[in-house]
């Protein structure tokens, strides 16, 4: 992965974080506010989320039941 994708991947994940924080939403709810406020296909976001948000929406789906299975987790 070259340099510039990196970059583009970790402007993207502080962009999303941001927006979770100033609206206090899921992160499902920023992408999506994201990609409406920027004409941004939800696609391409999809192939832009850094390691961590992806584990984030995963976490996100199980908790509302949105995953068919679900992996296992130490108690918090």
């Amino acid at each position: 992965m070259n340099e510039q994708k990196k970059e583009e991947i970790r402007n993207f994940a502080s962009i999303l974080e941001k927006i979770r924080k100033e609206k206090r939403v899921s992160y499902m709810d920023a992408i999506v506010f994201y990609c409406e406020q920027n004409d941004f296909e939800l696609e391409v976001a999809a192939k832009i989320l850094s390691p961590h948000i992806k584990s984030q929406l995963r976490i996100e789906a199980e908790t509302l039941n949105l995953l068919k299975e679900k992996r296992e987790r130490l108690p918090i």
